[in-house]
């Protein structure tokens, strides 16, 4: 395509109404321009945001929540940052089980808590359970004539016994007490 512009100043030889348009236009461009350019910029923050929490998560800090605010709302951009804060609790209430039950139930039950919330708001389960106490007969008189490392021995060697016969039933130790 060729243009051919006549002799002389080429705005002159325009119109009024011309000019006005092609002001408009370039009035346009460059606005539209200019709000593009803030919009990236503002997206952009807002996934570097994103992009910091989930480094943040991702090094074991999972004190992480995310805030999205500012003139600009996108859908999506605050639909993700609900759904990485949501992980994010997730991941604290997951490791809060864990530490918190697993020091009073065995690591199975707390891994079972984690897999189910509903455990924790519905009051529990109810089941059949059997319950075993142990008690070796003569043991105190043994522990006073036995070295002490022999009496290790021998208890290491019982426990784990009795330790494989219970998991292999998917019993659950509690505690050993005793003298």
């Amino acid at each position: 395509i060729v243009v051919v512009l006549p002799e002389g100043n080429f705005m002159t030889q325009i119109n009024a109404n011309t000019r006005t348009t092609i002001l408009l236009c370039l009035f346009t461009f460059v606005a539209a321009t200019a709000i593009g350019v803030l919009t990236a910029r503002w997206i952009n923050g807002q996934i570097g945001k994103l992009n910091s929490a989930a480094r943040g998560i991702a090094s074991g800090d999972l004190n992480q929540h995310v805030e999205m605010g500012g003139v600009v709302r996108i859908v999506e951009v605050e639909d993700l940052a609900g759904s990485f804060n949501s992980m994010a609790e997730d991941l604290r209430m997951r490791d809060w089980i864990r530490d918190t039950f697993g020091r009073y139930v065995g690591r199975r039950v707390a891994e079972q808590l984690i897999q189910s919330r509903d455990l924790l708001t519905e009051g529990g389960d109810r089941r059949e359970v059997a319950v075993m106490f142990c008690d070796l007969a003569g043991f105190a008189t043994l522990s006073e004539r036995v070295e002490a490392e022999r009496l290790v021995y021998f208890l290491n060697a019982y426990f784990s016994l009795i330790a494989r016969e219970i998991a292999a039933t998917d019993g659950i130790i509690d505690k050993y007490i005793g003298d």
